[in-house]
Formats: structure tokens, sequence, C-alpha cells
């Protein structure tokens, strides 16, 4: 069902995404190019011929008066409302302090955190409805203290958008909607139209012309990362219930055929029961035609010689979602140092944090892990440095400050401490 090797046989590069094509970043800034030099009008058309025929600019803004939880059961509101305060907790407790150092002899320095303005949160359409996404990403961007919230997600056919994100706005705080999605949605969040002002920073996951999109509006504004497809790396041993790792192999397999489902075990017998487990479970699964796809080109299976050996390659796979599921769960999970999120024990499956434990589901993906971290409130704020001398501090270190400026060549530099240190200036 899911390839195994041997850790001997493990090679890195074997797990690295390929390269995008040409062609799509070749796509990707014609449609970047066109918003940038047509505004609406652009945007209006590449979502009339990718997602709502028919669909005009006057269609882009969503009113906000539109916008209310009415359109959901009662039972998934509540869910949502559930999650929205795990997630809001969680994210008051991220929150950075500004900062000062105050010396006696007239010198403060210090960190100054503030909010980004105005945020552009990007929400997947096409095969379900991110709801839960909204929750994660604008939440955290609230409690940064972020005023413009601005969400964008694409159309269905009938110009309309799901009351489930509808209600994750409401519930979220969102400022602003607007029907829009793919490329053109992030050319018109960083360079702005008439409908749409630009903002300061994006973030949110999608498929790879967002992404692609995200990486060439770089430096305009900012982002959050370049997410590829959901990846989980499960750590197990003997003591692992073979139907808990199943099913998250399942649960992570069926996100479409790129995702990667590993595990990572030094059992011979757990493997075999989880093959048969797989075997029984998904032709009664309704995305099975994926499931299979998905397992076959990036499942794998690698049967280590010992637990220490699993710890090691899951490092370095530097992967999406760690789950370890073995004797003594914590200590192990411990040792693991590069992962997006790390579940610890048989009953932290990665949906818990998918939907509702509070940290946000949007991760490093692509072994990025090694460097990167998930999406939090430090991703809505900016540090500036505070920097304030007296009149005697200036004058006590300035020739030391001279001395540096000159040693580089920068005599205007060291001009402008010389104007302050020579003469006195008395308000």
């Amino acid at each position: 069902m899911i390839p195994t090797i041997k850790a001997d046989d493990f090679k890195i590069e074997d797990f690295r995404f390929p390269a995008p094509d040409s062609r799509i970043s070749r796509q990707v800034e014609k449609i970047i190019q066109s918003v940038y030099r047509e505004g609406d009008s652009a945007l209006a058309a590449w979502t009339c011929r990718f997602d709502c025929p028919g669909f005009e600019i006057s269609d882009i803004p969503f009113s906000k008066n539109k916008v209310n939880t009415n359109g959901i059961s009662k039972k998934l509101l509540q869910s949502l409302q559930g999650a929205s305060q795990n997630i809001r907790t969680f994210s008051k407790h991220q929150l950075p302090k500004s900062w000062q150092i105050k010396g006696n002899d007239g010198a403060i320095v210090g960190e100054r955190i503030l909010p980004i303005e105005r945020v552009g949160i990007y929400i997947p359409g096409g095969k379900a409805p991110y709801a839960s996404t909204v929750l994660m990403t604008a939440i955290p961007a609230a409690v940064a203290g972020v005023k413009e919230i601005v969400l964008v997600t694409p159309p269905a056919n009938d110009k309309s958008i799901h009351p489930a994100i509808l209600a994750a706005a409401e519930i979220a705080g969102v400022f602003e909607i607007y029907r829009a999605g793919g490329a053109q949605a992030i050319a018109a969040l960083a360079y702005g139209t008439n409908t749409i002002k630009p903002v300061d920073k994006i973030v949110g996951p999608g498929n790879i012309y967002v992404q692609l999109a995200k990486k060439f509006v770089f430096g305009q504004v900012g982002i959050d990362s370049l997410a590829g497809p959901s990846e989980v790396v499960i750590l197990a041993d003997e003591f692992a219930k073979p139907e808990f790792v199943a099913w998250e192999i399942l649960a992570q397999a069926e996100h479409d055929e790129l995702a990667k489902s590993i595990l990572v075990t030094d059992s011979s017998n757990l493997i075999e029961k989880i093959q048969t487990t797989l075997a029984e479970e998904i032709p009664k699964l309704e995305r099975r035609g994926i499931l299979k796809a998905s397992l076959k080109t990036s499942g794998r299976i690698i049967l280590v010689n010992s637990l220490e050996e699993g710890i090691k390659i899951v490092n370095k796979l530097a992967p999406e979602h760690v789950s370890v599921q073995t004797q003594n769960a914590e200590e192990v999970a411990g040792n693991i140092y590069n992962g997006g999120a790390v579940f610890v024990g048989s009953f932290s499956p990665v949906a818990l944090g998918d939907y509702w434990a509070g940290p946000s589901h949007v991760l490093p993906t692509s072994r990025t892990a090694r460097f990167a971290s998930p999406l939090g409130v430090c991703e809505f704020l900016k540090r500036s440095s505070w920097i304030q001398y007296s009149e005697s501090k200036i004058r006590r270190e300035a020739e030391k400050i001279e001395i540096l400026a000159e040693a580089e060549g920068l005599t205007a530099h060291a001009g402008s401490i010389k104007i302050r240190s020579r003469r006195s200036f008395h308000q």
C-alpha cells in the first residue's frame, strides 16, 4: 500500500518537492503584471476566467452588511466559537512587550513592538470551505492589534462565498472581504486597485499559483512563508496503536496527491498491521482515489534500526507536522527540534491542531522548519529600535564614535557626531 524503505536507503534529496514548472511561473508573472497595470478590470477578468463566469468589477467587494453567522448550523457555529476561544487564548500568550534600558548617564535604548497596520489574508477556495484557516490567520492578527484585516477568497460560480467562511470572518474580526483568488488576488493585495487598497503583508496558504505570486510580490509587501503541499512524519514504535497511526496517515493523504505521509518506525510488526488497516479502510472513504494516488507517489514508510536513528531522520526531514506515537512520547518529542508542530502522544492527532488546540495550523513546509516558525502573533508585529541620548551622554561618547566612522571613511558620519559634541546647545 505504502512503499517501504530501510534507513540505509534513506536519502533526503528523495523527499524534496519538485521545482515549479517554468510555464506556471511565467503565467503567474503575466497575471501579476496585468493586475499591476490594469487594476480592477484585470482582476475581474481573471476571476471570470478561472472561478466565476460573468464576474464583473462590481462583484469584487463583499458587503460587510452581509457578513453574519446565520448561514451555518448552530453546532458548526458553536465549534467555530470554541476554536476561536482557544486560538485567542494561545495568541495572547505569544504577545511580546516593548522594552527600554534607561541608563543613569542619559542613554535610553530599547524596542517598540508595533502592529502592522493592514494585512491581507488569503483563504483558498475549491474543494472545501476553509473556515478554520480564517480563524487561524485572522485571530492572531487581531490579537496583535492589526487595525485592518482584509480577507480574499475565490468566489463560487454563483459569486457567493461559503457561509462558513463568512461566519468565521465575523467571529475573527475581519475588516474587509473581497471575492478574488489565485495570483490575481495576491497582486491586488500587494499593489492595490481602485477597489482594494494595498496591504502591508500577505499571509495564508494556497496552491502553487498563490505561492509563486507571494514570492513575486515579496519586497513590495511582507509575506508569511512559501508553503508547499501538506506533510506529516509519524515517529512510532512497537507500543503505538496501529489503527491510530493508520488514520493519521489517511488524514494527511486525503489533502491531495502531493501530500506527504511518512511513517518512521523500528517495528516491522507495526508496519504490517498498518498496511493491513489502510487496505481495509481506503475503499470505504470518499476520497479513496486521492488517497491511493497520494500514498503511492508521496507516502513512505522508513524502517529504522532504532528509535534514536528515527529521531535523526525526522530532524532531517524537518516536516510541517510531527506525530510522536511512542512509549515515553514526551521524552522522545523533546529530541525533535525540526518540526512546524509536534503532536505528542497517541491522543494528540494532527487534526487537533488543524482545528481546535490553539496554535495556528499555518506551518512551515518543505523542510523549512529548519529555520522557519508557525504563523503566530509575531508575524503581525514589527520591531522598531528606540535610541535616545542626552547632550552630556553624546559628548562623553563622541570621540569613540568618531574613530569608528573615520575608520570606515565616512567623514560626514563623524561630522554629525562632532557638531553635537563640540558646541553647547540650550533650549
